[in-house]
């Protein structure tokens, strides 16, 4: 819920939820409080720090968990992070698995991944090439202007005229 999506055919879902999740702390608090809420962040609180702070969640989960009963939305259970004894995972455990290292893969492009780049990552290093080969070019500008200025400053009205016969 805190991640905003990278697939540009989910961004109108994204929009849709935060929606519904403003929507659900208005009418849990009120204008007021929402106002006060986004003072909070503006002043400089995170905004786990400040929905703490303001409406009382323990943290984000107790917010999300609020929010999902509000509106009907199944709660999604958390997996342990390894089995507490050696037992040879069932087929149906091996799909779940598969399926949410999936999911949490396509949420955050190269988090489940560690030879990927992400596509904001060569986004951002093809903008800095591109501003260091602007940068190379206004060098080469600047240093061929200053060429250009030394070889006619011999030329310049100041220079004795050339003698005439």
């Amino acid at each position: 819920m805190s991640v905003p999506v990278s697939n540009p055919n989910q961004v109108g879902v994204f929009y849709g939820q935060s929606w519904a999740m403003v929507s659900y702390l208005i009418n849990k608090g009120g204008p007021s409080t929402f106002g006060k809420l986004m003072a909070t962040i503006k002043a400089g609180k995170r905004y786990d720090q400040a929905i703490s702070e303001v409406y009382g969640f323990a943290d984000l989960n107790a917010f999300e968990s609020a929010f999902k009963s509000a509106v009907g939305a199944p709660q999604q259970t958390s997996p342990t992070v390894r089995p507490t004894t050696a037992a040879t995972p069932t087929p149906r455990a091996q799909a779940s698995a598969t399926a949410t290292r999936t999911s949490a893969a396509a949420a955050s492009p190269g988090a489940g991944d560690d030879d990927s780049i992400g596509r904001g990552t060569i986004v951002i290093g093809g903008i800095a090439v591109l501003f260091l080969l602007a940068a190379v070019f206004a060098l080469l500008i600047s240093l061929m202007m200053a060429n250009n200025r030394k070889s006619s400053a011999g030329n310049s009205p100041g220079s004795p005229p050339p003698e005439s016969r």
